[in-house]
């Protein structure tokens, strides 16, 4: 079943691939240059509000403690993104009022997210209801702008990365982690191909990649790792 599972995670990537490079049309060459070839950017985070200084209906236990654990979160990514030589980066963000409501506000971790020096993205992170040491589940929300003027794998792999901290809980987490990528950019490109009352082919376009789970690898990752880590970035 396992291989069945990623045969098909294997051909479906293959052929969102083949999409994107097909459906991409040439924006202007030098907006594309600077977007594909700079350099990623040195991140300015800022500081979120403390759990206890945010309105107080809603907020609870499970938001103190998740804070407290994802305090690093973009320091750890970017690190990790920069020794992989990747041109994503993070820049946490002071609001914490994601776009998420489920009878009153949602409060997370929220990120805009970079490719070299654009700002193309937002990537919210949020814990899910009881979240604890023993069970630290999380929703995840990315939104990529520009999404078709990207190379498809490079998506792929921010991803795969945010996945591999925030859905890894089990190997299903982070199949349908890349399920909702395929998913959502398979449906762009439909839309762009096919939506006779598109007449910008240039733009850029957006996808988001929604998906929970546990974020046990990152948690254990940051008690063993992420003291000395931290001392270097």
């Amino acid at each position: 079943m396992d291989t069945f599972l990623a045969l098909v995670v294997f051909v479906n990537a293959s052929m969102t691939i083949g999409l994107w490079q097909t459906a991409r049309r040439g924006p202007k060459q030098k907006f594309l240059n600077a977007l594909l070839n700079g350099k990623p950017i040195q991140p300015q985070h800022q500081r979120p509000l403390e759990p206890d200084a945010l309105p107080q209906w809603g907020v609870v236990d499970e938001y103190r403690r998740f804070f407290l654990d994802f305090e690093a979160f973009a320091e750890t990514l970017n690190g990790l993104l920069g020794s992989s030589d990747c041109p994503w980066r993070l820049q946490e963000l002071s609001k914490s009022e994601t776009r998420r409501s489920y009878d009153g506000p949602v409060y997370g971790r929220r990120y805009r997210v970079f490719y070299n020096q654009f700002d193309v993205g937002l990537l919210e992170i949020a814990p899910l209801h009881d979240y604890n040491d023993t069970n630290p589940n999380v929703s995840t929300e990315l939104e990529i702008d520009y999404a078709r003027l990207l190379p498809f794998r490079s998506i792929h792999s921010l991803v795969d990365w945010i996945a591999g901290y925030t859905a890894s809980g089990n190997r299903e987490e982070r199949e349908k982690a890349m399920f909702s990528l395929l998913g959502a950019a398979v449906e762009r490109l439909w839309q762009f191909e096919y939506d006779r009352h598109i007449d910008d082919r240039n733009s850029g376009g957006s996808i988001s990649v929604r998906f929970s789970g546990s974020a046990s690898t990152y948690l254990q990752w940051w008690r063993e790792y992420g003291s000395i880590q931290s001392k270097k970035l």
